[in-house]
């Protein structure tokens, strides 16, 4: 347990995440006898998702009865997660999480604990690290999860198991006689931390014996790193305050040499700081980063971060902004999919959508030169317009693909695709009307056809087609790009 905890004095209290899992129940029967020694008053809460059945209803009330059994206050609360996921168009795992970890926070406020302890593991760790080291990160992302984190005013979120394999604690559960549930779905293929946990993690343990808690202790080792340089980051921004021209919620005005001056692993930490002091959170990715001090100071520019942050350097000056209107941040209304050719015209941009229900799909003249053009075509089965009401809409943050049994965010598709940002803001989407359920992105040619599962299956099905083709055009001298 975290000294912070061990010596805290205010409210004495514990809330113990419960799923009922092995990792769990170790941690509830392991946290009994020591907050007895040193004051504390355990609780124990409990959420139901909604998405196994009855099969999630009895790891419920087996939660419920092994506190009672222990005498643990017990908390919990049912919520219709994959109806959630399918309005805000989130992945099942990050709506369960977001409603589980509010459920937590409004728990602890009522009752005033000032604790919350989850029952992450060293294999989490390891897990985390490799996701994120696959994905692109920095030293900060490669230190995984924290062991002690602030989670509101006064209150925080403790992991004490981060040293402790799953192979222990599955061992400490059986050695008591413990019981517990284990979620079925998480032996299932259909997330990458999944795949991650059942197949990378077991071949590495394989070749390296306790890589899991060697890489926690790496975990460890670059946060202690990252705690340092980030006091460094301070001193430096509160030595050079006089290149910082101004500051405050939304904007940033300083001199290029603010971030230019010191070495790039303390200037990386400067913008990152500047932007979620400006910004709030964590509003920029590696990538991001890295193309901005890469082109700093060689060139005048104007780049589009992510949440519509604007980075423009001009001569000795930097200025970041979230301006509230672009030219290019047009968004067209939702279009119906239905018989006819619609033509949209935003910031030096042009969008040809043509649909057709003839034998052939229809063809559009060529471009002027000058003109990039992405140009891509579906044809889809007649009878599904008879099941759905279908639309083309732009992009709306947090929107996925279901695809492969996984949800994949059409963000990282568009990314991965080398889309420039003005063209992933209005290309044309096909969805479900009045749903955040995506059928269909439209991708230039030479990228594979990104189509969800459930519209997979009925391709390239029977006559008569329904024909939808996509020209998107812009010039190619755009300066913001």
């Amino acid at each position: 347990m975290p000294s912070f905890v061990c010596g805290y004095e205010g409210e004495k209290k514990l809330l113990l995440a419960f799923s009922g899992g092995a990792d769990s129940t170790a941690l509830l029967h392991a946290l009994i006898p020591w907050a007895a020694q040193h004051g504390f008053a355990l609780f124990a809460a409990h959420v139901e998702h909604g998405i196994r059945g009855q099969a999630s209803l009895d790891d419920r009330e087996h939660c419920r009865t092994e506190c009672e059994k222990a005498g643990i206050p017990f908390f919990s609360a049912s919520f219709p997660v994959p109806e959630l996921a399918r309005k805000t168009g989130q992945s099942l795992e990050t709506a369960a999480r977001q409603v589980r970890y509010d459920y937590f926070r409004e728990r602890m406020e009522e009752e005033r604990i000032p604790f919350l302890l989850t029952a992450h593991h060293a294999d989490d760790q390891a897990e985390t690290m490799l996701f994120r080291l696959a994905r692109g990160t920095g030293p900060a992302g490669l230190a995984g999860i924290s062991p002690i984190r602030a989670f509101g005013p006064g209150r925080y979120l403790v992991r004490p198991l981060l040293h402790s394999t799953k192979e222990s604690l599955v061992a400490f559960c059986r050695e008591r006689g413990l019981s517990y549930v284990q979620d079925e779905t998480n032996a299932q293929d259909d997330a990458a931390r999944n795949r991650i946990r059942n197949h990378v993690l077991p071949a590495l343990s394989d070749l390296f014996p306790q890589a899991s808690q060697r890489m926690s202790r790496t975990a460890d080792l670059l946060r202690l790193d990252e705690e340092y340089l980030q006091d460094r980051t301070q001193l430096y921004l509160e030595s050079r305050g006089d290149l910082l021209d101004e500051m405050r919620p939304g904007y940033v005005k300083g001199q290029i040499r603010l971030i230019l001056d010191p070495h790039p692993a303390l200037g990386a930490r400067v913008l990152i700081r500047l932007l979620s002091e400006a910004f709030g959170g964590q509003t920029a990715e590696e990538r991001h980063i890295r193309t901005v001090l890469s082109r700093l100071g060689q060139e005048d520019f104007t780049l589009e971060l992510p949440d519509r942050i604007r980075f423009c350097a001009k001569g000795e000056t930097f200025v970041m902004d979230r301006p509230t209107e672009s030219p290019m941040q047009t968004r067209f209304d939702p279009v119906p999919l239905e018989e006819g050719s619609f033509l949209f015209a935003y910031g030096g941009a042009r969008i040809r959508l043509s649909m057709d229900a003839g034998p052939n799909p229809p063809s559009f003249p060529p471009v002027d030169k000058g003109v990039q053009t992405i140009f891509t075509q579906l044809s889809l089965p007649a009878a599904i317009l008879e099941k759905e009401q279908l639309e083309f809409r732009p992009r709306i943050p947090g929107d996925c693909l279901g695809q492969n049994g996984m949800h994949l965010p059409v963000k990282n598709i568009f990314t991965d695709a080398g889309l420039a940002p003005d063209v992933r803001k209005i290309l044309p989407l096909l969805a479900v009307r009045d749903s955040r359920r995506i059928l269909w992105v439209p991708l230039p040619e030479k990228n594979p056809s990104r189509v969800c599962d459930a519209l997979r299956q009925s391709l390239p099905g029977t006559p008569p087609f329904f024909h939808c083709v996509i020209q998107f055009q812009f010039h190619t001298d755009r300066t913001d790009r």
